[in-house]
Parts: C-alpha cells; sequence; structure tokens
C-alpha cells in the first residue's frame, strides 16, 4: 500500500487504530501506532512439518528507531528487534522484524 503523504499514512493509521487494528508500540519514552503482523511459514523436510512465526511490526519510517537488539513493547507485550528494514517501495513505512 503506497500513501502519497504523510498525512495519508497518520490518517490510515488512525483510522485502523479506531478498528482495533492498530496497536501501541513504545521504543524507550516514545509511543506511536503501528501494526502486529504474525506470518506463519511453513517448513517440511523429511516428513515432518515444522511451523516457523515470524512477527513483524509496520510503522511510520523514522518515527522511532531502536537499536538492534533493543527492548520495545508491541501491544502490551514485551519483544526484541532484530532487523529493520523498509515496508514497500515508497519508503513511507517501516517494518521491524521482532522476536
Amino acid at each position: 500500500m503506497a500513501f502519497s503523504s504523510s498525512a495519508d499514512l497518520a490518517a490510515a493509521l488512525a483510522d485502523m487504530r479506531l478498528l482495533g487494528e492498530a496497536v501501541d508500540v513504545v521504543s524507550g519514552v516514545t509511543t506511536v501506532s503501528g501494526i502486529h503482523i504474525q506470518v506463519t511459514d511453513d517448513m517440511r523436510a523429511n516428513d515432518v512439518t515444522l511451523e516457523h512465526v515470524r512477527h513483524l511490526v509496520l510503522i511510520k519510517a523514522g518515527a522511532i528507531s531502536p537499536a538492534i537488539g533493543a527492548a520495545i513493547t508491541v501491544g502490551g507485550v514485551g519483544y526484541k528487534v532484530r532487523e529493520i528494514r523498509p515496508w514497500e517501495d515508497d519508503g513511507a513505512m517501516s517494518a521491524l522484524v521482532v522476536v
């Protein structure tokens, strides 16, 4: 989803918060709105299927900039930041990979 302006992104996150789809993301003393996504991958080897769950947190790019390994809280649950990368091509959002 591309956003034409920062205001569009802020409005979209505000709407998602009203729908219960956005959560508080707390890094240090800063709280921003974000979207918590759980992605489940199935890995199969030797007739055994394993599920691997990854947690991504989408936030406005630059809204917070936790260090790799930093503790953050997402929707009241504690996580550690494993990676930060751009989300989509427009650069409006960043994806925090958390564990």
